[in-house]
């Protein structure tokens, strides 16, 4: 039987919250990591970590772009961290996974809390993923990455003055002859 978003998500905590029992706060996020998937694995439910996530641009598609920390049941997104406060910067971080991943349910552990239940942040994402499906084109006859102008070159060009219009010779000026002081005599 398949679990719901919700059951995974309660085992997630649940496991967490073991970790955290037996290893305080103060280590590193890939010890945690290590720790709480092997509590998965420990009490029956399929885990993977530092699973890959490709990103699609209409026909391009850049391979392993970013990386899950945890991905519960094939269905849940666990990032662990290691920090003074969740930030809006790392719920960005989870809600961009989510979408391109196509999941909808995700957890972000902060194990550097006093009680890791001050550290649980869940979000279930409500807009569509980011990601479409694969393009029907072989991934052979599309363009690579190193044929697509540079970012940067492009906004090279953005940010450069407009040219300047250069001045006629002096004897062309509005008015027919030239004066000293640029006025008409």
């Amino acid at each position: 039987m398949a679990l719901h978003d919700e059951e995974i998500t309660e085992a997630i905590i649940g496991a967490a919250i073991e970790v955290h029992r037996h290893l305080g706060p103060g280590l590193l996020e890939s010890a945690y990591r290590r720790c709480l998937a092997h509590e998965l694995e420990l009490r029956g439910v399929e885990v993977a970590t530092e699973m890959p996530v490709d990103l699609r641009y209409k026909r391009l598609e850049i391979a392993a772009s970013y990386r899950i920390d945890l991905l519960v049941a094939d269905r849940v997104m666990v990032e662990a961290k290691t920090v003074d406060q969740i930030t809006p910067l790392h719920e960005a971080q989870l809600l961009t996974y989510l979408r391109l991943s196509g999941r909808k349910s995700g957890l972000l552990l902060n194990f550097k809390v006093r009680l890791l239940k001050d550290g649980i942040v869940r979000r279930v994402l409500q807009q569509p993923p980011l990601n479409h499906p694969r393009p029907a084109t072989p991934l052979s006859v599309l363009p690579s990455v190193s044929s697509v102008t540079p970012w940067w070159f492009v906004a090279s060009l953005r940010s450069l003055p407009p040219s300047p219009q250069p001045s006629p010779p002096i004897g062309e000026r509005e008015g027919g002859s030239p004066s000293p002081c640029g006025q008409r005599g």
